[in-house]
């Protein structure tokens, strides 16, 4: 049996034991992976639907009420899911049609000189057709014969004569998967290797840009074969071979690299100190043919990621800095070959960025940054492209991507609105292409909270309810006039709510008469009646001390005086203090079921972090939950972290943090004395719990684990404790506990941390890029068709 997380087979047979206890239950008739279960697997589709809408960052709820379907996360965008590279119009921005959807990050483009584009970067697909790391796009769309097929990540493209250079940190090329050492020549009609021209650098290839006389390569490499080379090198165009005369080094990564346009002068940017023997801060410029360092020193705070020379001569510099010589400028500014700053400044400002593990109930941190810089010349002059992570410039959004006249240094109308990272720019006279860690353009700027139509998937204009933070949790009023927001966050719409808020439906307005401001994030939220029940990590509600969960009047905010319940418990990062992860409330207000960190609760021991209390009074019920596992050696103490009660509210799903088990508990009788843990059945994942589900007959788990598109496992059943591989997505026989055949299959080890029943199928919200087949573009959100 495959184990992990300290689930050792004696481990493992003691909690089948486990399962197995307690009157009238169905744990023992675990089957076997495709035994007869009591329902069958849903008919919904492993394919996800292509026209639903997407988010930019995790999506932590969904919520259908009429209309529209309600989302809450981690995003600051959502959008159609166009993949990871798009052209665009040239004058607006505006997604060209028939563009095929490029299933992973495009980090590199160069214009093929038809019109259209050569693309590479770390993809597998470019619309359904199989292209490894590189392809060519025409202008009208289609995919060309081209397909050096790389192996290993590209970072840079160049275009010189009869080949094209891709480089960054190659191993080989083409189907006989010749070996190459991280830069190589290319034809441009097939992409078949260029036997003739040899270059083995010693390190990454971040960036290369070719004249009519060479190739120049920068990165972290100190040799290109033999010939000594810190981290810039000339390159012959027509054999690879390093020019030992060229003398440009730096002391740390070059990043970017472009020449003046009389071809005299090479600049470079990154994350250095000293170039060619003189301190040179982030950007230098050398002798194109010599390499050797110029006066040119307009020194950069930090870290250059990209640059760009206009007609004059005048250098674009874009990066993660805040000054440049001396002058502030965020994250891009103009700079004239006598290194004088000029007067054009973009005023970037704002970001955001994929999650990570540390930054559960936050936004992740992220930076305001230029990585992609491109010129084009239009009727009205020349035009500066700028792409990275931003979302405005000035006081006009401008979502990682925007344009700027050189003339006027005005912002143009040109906005493609991009969901991600733009990583390159390459312009022709007909089109735009936009590549980089991003799987949309076109779409709405939605902070935190956003409205889709629920029958076609599209964002709602008209909704717009932004939040500073993230929103974690949605809770529509039982008669649907209201929408509870619980999350880490200081205003909603503009306006100041401290981590808790209600929004008036349909319309989406904040609601004034709701104020209730919790001083730590608001985790949590369930409503019942005309009370709204609120779980997390706050000790104060207004005025009113309330460690972890309160219960408020649905209309006002107001604090439920008659309802207390303070849970306590250890303090750190994962515990804080003994917070409230997980809620369940029954739909009468009769019962309350809530889970977590804690050790107890109004001063009584609590055991595991799980507990049921009265509704109305917080007094803890006659009977209770029990029967959590044993903790692993190295995590400190055991709890429940999250909860689901049924749609019949007859049974109490919930999920530990490890092993990383699953209960189901009697929601009706609790523990009684035939049952003292109220357990139905228990069976196991390799991931914790993040969101459930139960319908016809069947419960969906959501949770986190395992790498992509592998390494998720749970067991066959309660009984049968063979190990059967299941991604992100678990579907199960409710009344069992035993794994349905149906597989779903999500590519971040992040997961799946929301699910809704719509009539059309099931929405899964969570960190996901793509669903299913590699090819299927699905960020954030996806409609898995069907009946679940």
């Amino acid at each position: 049996m495959r184990t992990r997380r300290g689930v050792t087979a004696a481990t493992a047979t003691a909690l089948v034991a486990v399962a197995a206890v307690g009157a009238g239950q169905v744990a023992g008739a675990g089957t076997s992976e495709g035994a007869a279960l009591a329902v069958g697997p849903s008919s919904l589709s492993t394919v996800a639907a292509p026209t639903w809408w997407g988010a930019n960052g995790r999506v932590t709820d969904i919520k259908a009420v009429g209309s529209r379907v309600y989302l809450a996360g981690a995003f600051d965008y959502i959008g159609p899911q166009t993949g990871y590279g798009v052209a665009v119009d040239p004058a607006s921005g505006a997604m060209r049609a028939g563009a095929p959807r490029v299933d992973g990050i495009v980090r590199a483009s160069a214009p093929d000189g038809a019109g259209g584009w050569y693309i590479a970067g770390d993809f597998t697909r470019v619309g359904t057709t199989y292209r490894r790391g590189a392809a060519q796009v025409t202008s009208a769309g289609t995919l060309t014969a081209w397909d050096p097929k790389p192996k290993g990540s590209v970072n840079a493209i160049a275009v010189t004569g009869d080949r094209v250079v891709l480089a960054g940190d190659l191993s080989a090329v083409g189907t006989a998967n010749t070996p190459v050492s991280r830069v190589t020549a290319v034809d441009r009609v097939k992409g078949a290797r260029l036997t003739s021209w040899t270059a083995a650098p010693n390190g990454t290839v971040r960036s290369v840009v070719a004249t009519p006389t060479a190739v120049y390569i920068a990165g972290d490499f100190t040799a290109v074969g033999a010939q000594t080379a810190t981290r810039l090198a000339r390159l012959s165009p027509t054999t690879g071979a390093p020019d030992p005369a060229f003398l440009a080094t730096a002391n740390g990564p070059v990043r970017a690299l472009t020449t003046s346009p009389d071809g005299s002068t090479l600049y470079a940017g990154g994350t250095f100190s000293w170039a060619g023997g003189a301190q040179r801060a982030n950007l230098a410029a050398f002798a194109a043919g010599t390499g050797a360092v110029s006066a040119w020193a307009p020194a950069a705070n930090a870290t250059v990621s990209a640059l760009a020379v206009d007609p004059s001569g005048t250098v674009a510099v874009g990066g993660q800095f805040t000054t440049v010589a001396g002058v502030a400028r965020t994250a891009l500014a103009q700079v004239t070959p006598s290194a004088a700053v000029t007067a054009f400044d973009a005023r970037l400002s704002g970001c955001n960025a994929p999650h990570t593990t540390k930054n559960t109930y936050t936004m992740a941190p992220c930076v305001t940054e230029v990585t992609a810089l491109a010129t084009r010349a239009d009727t009205g002059g020349t035009q500066l492209l700028v792409g990275g992570r931003f979302g405005r410039s000035g006081t006009l959004e401008r979502h990682n991507a925007a344009a700027f006249s050189l003339g006027t240094a005005a912002p143009t109308a040109w906005n493609p609105v991009a969901s991600g990272l733009v990583l390159s720019i390459a312009t022709t006279t007909t089109g735009t292409f936009l590549g980089g860690d991003l799987t949309s353009v076109g779409g709405l700027v939605r902070t935190g909270l956003a409205a889709l139509d629920a029958t076609t998937g599209v964002g709602d204009p008209a909704f717009r309810a932004d939040t500073d933070n993230i929103a974690l949790d949605l809770e529509p009023a039982p008669d649907g006039s209201r929408l509870y927001v619980a999350g880490s966050f200081l205003t909603v719409a503009g306006q100041p709510r401290t981590n808790l808020a209600a929004l008036t439906l349909p319309a989406g307005t904040l609601d004034p008469t709701f104020v209730a401001n919790a001083n730590n994030t608001a985790i949590v939220v369930k409503a019942a009646g005309s009370s709204v029940y609120v779980g997390g990590a706050f000790n104060r509600v207004g005025k009113t001390v309330r460690n972890h969960l309160v219960k408020l009047d649905g209309r006002t905010g107001a604090i439920d005086a008659g309802f207390v319940v303070n849970t306590t418990g250890p303090d750190g990062p994962l515990q804080r203090g003994g917070m409230v992860q997980g809620l369940a409330v029954r739909r009468d207000g009769s019962r309350v079921y809530l889970a977590g960190p804690f050790t107890a609760a109004n001063g009584v021991a609590v055991t595991n972090g799980i507990l049921v209390v009265d509704g109305r009074t917080g007094a803890r019920t006659p009977g209770q939950l029990g029967g959590v596992a044993s903790r692993c050696s190295w995590v400190a103490g055991q709890w429940v972290t999250n909860l689901y009660l049924n749609p019949a509210e007859t049974s109490l799903y919930g999920g530990d943090t490890c092993p990383d088990n699953i209960y189901k508990w009697d929601a009706v009788s609790l523990g009684t004395s035939s049952n003292p843990t109220g357990l139905q059945w228990l069976t196991w994942c390799n991931a914790g719990f993040q969101a459930g589900l139960e319908v016809n007959g069947r419960f969906y788990y959501a949770a986190h684990g395992g790498d992509r598109d592998k390494g998720g496992f749970c067991w066959q059943s309660p009984t049968q404790r063979t190990s059967v591989d299941r991604q992100r997505l678990v579907e199960f026989d409710a009344g069992t506990g035993a794994l349905t055949t149906n597989t779903y299959t999500f590519n971040s080890p992040m997961g799946v941390w929301a699910l809704e029943a719509v009539p059309s199928g099931l929405l899964v919200g969570g960190d996901f890029s793509l669903v299913g087949g590699s090819s299927e573009v699905r960020q954030g959100l996806a409609l898995l068709p069907g009946t679940p």
